[in-house]
């Protein structure tokens, strides 16, 4: 009870930041606040030091910095209150990848976080690195200052007037007749044995960053990669002319760019056209479409099927995955894997171990979604068969 005590002391000119959390807890409501700020500022320290405050079993295995882990621990049984902090969040994954990916994370938060009345406190260095729709989510935000653990503290609330602007304002407390706006909150650091456990986590998580960029470094100092504007590159040479250059597409052929002899690019495999397995519903001809038109005629009798409606099996992209992975029913997890990996592999993207992480929980996320619509259309026939 008195380290319980101790802790709050921490947060003591925070009273009413306690009872707003404590409030939102009793109500079964989840909470999403977001830390921003630079390198150094001290946003993850007051992260760390409000959970404390809140929660009385936090440790630093609740401190995340990869979504995986931050999966992980949500699935682990955490009791109700918990808090989970996610430090520097979207660091080491690819930036397109990470703004795709975040919506889905916070889907999950608001979504599914309600019943598990699980906290999450996400720091960032800036709020850009958070996808706009996702924004809206966000409970309760703080942004650091000059001065170390200061804060200034504004809750977000939906904007009736242009709901893609979401309101932050400074919060207001009521005091007899008199209305009182805080606009700032100290932080005091966290616990000593805490701080010290973070710091040496922390600094084994950037140890193998760095390792990481010190390959890549290395690989394209030793001429394995070459980039160009940005974008990784294949080195190719005219074997009609010799001119040589470096190529950013994507096609396995293209001309030179100084005679303008067509030739073949190595390294480079076109992905092969896939399409929509249609069946007539005159004849019950069943074939595989590769056009982009809504209707078309049957080869077989020549009336007309509607490729959409009448699609037997689709192959086409997905839109329930981020990766706009091309999936078809009955595919596992591993072939789901394969394709997305083959996908970045072919854009020039090295596979890190926090991203093959998260594709292989997006792809075993398919798989169940593959495996439920199955079922669902497995029922539909059933009872088809039933009426009939």
């Amino acid at each position: 009870m008195n380290e319980v005590s101790e802790k709050k002391d921490g947060c003591k000119n925070s009273v009413w930041l306690l009872q707003w959390i404590e409030n939102r807890i009793k109500k079964n409501k989840n909470l999403i606040s977001l830390f921003i700020g630079d390198t150094g500022s001290g946003k993850s320290y007051g992260a760390i030091r409000l959970a404390e405050c809140v929660d009385p079993g936090f440790s630093v295995d609740r401190i995340v910095f990869t979504v995986r882990d931050f999966i992980d621990l949500v699935n682990s049984g955490l009791p109700k209150g918990s808090v989970i902090v996610f430090d520097d969040a979207g660091l080491g994954i690819n930036a397109r990848l990470w703004q795709e990916v975040s919506a889905r994370v916070f889907g999950m938060l608001t979504q599914g976080f309600r019943y598990k009345q699980i906290l999450t406190f996400i720091t960032v260095p800036d709020e850009s690195f958070i996808e706009r729709q996702s924004r809206k989510l966000v409970h309760i935000r703080f942004e650091s200052t000059d001065v170390q653990g200061l804060m200034k503290m504004k809750l977000v609330s939906r904007n009736t007037f242009d709901p893609e602007r979401p309101l932050a304002k400074f919060p207001r407390i009521h005091r007899g007749i008199s209305e009182i706006q805080v606009k700032m909150v100290k932080f005091q650091l966290p616990s000593k044995e805490l701080a010290e456990k973070y710091e040496a986590k922390k600094n084994a998580y950037m140890e193998s960053k760095f390792k990481e960029f010190q390959e890549e470094l290395n690989l394209i100092e030793a001429g394995k990669i070459s980039v160009k504007n940005g974008k990784p590159a294949i080195h190719v040479q005219c074997d009609e002319c010799g001119y040589e250059w470096d190529y950013t597409g994507h096609l396995s052929n293209t001309k030179c760019v100084s005679c303008g002899h067509k030739i073949y690019v190595a390294g480079i495999e076109e992905k092969e056209k896939t399409g929509v397995r249609v069946k007539c519903r005159h004849c019950g001809y069943a074939w595989t479409y590769t056009g982009d038109a809504k209707r078309t005629n049957c080869p077989h009798c020549g009336g007309y099927v509607n490729t959409s409606k009448d699609a037997e099996e689709s192959t086409q992209i997905d839109p329930f995955d981020p990766m706009n992975t091309p999936v078809r029913p009955g595919m596992t997890k591993e072939e789901i894997f394969d394709i997305m990996a083959e996908k970045l592999i072919r854009q020039g993207q090295k596979i890190t171990p926090d991203m093959k992480d998260l594709m292989e929980m997006l792809a075993e996320e398919a798989e169940k979604e593959l495996q439920k619509r199955g079922k669902n259309g497995s029922d539909r026939n059933h009872e088809e068969d039933s009426k009939q």
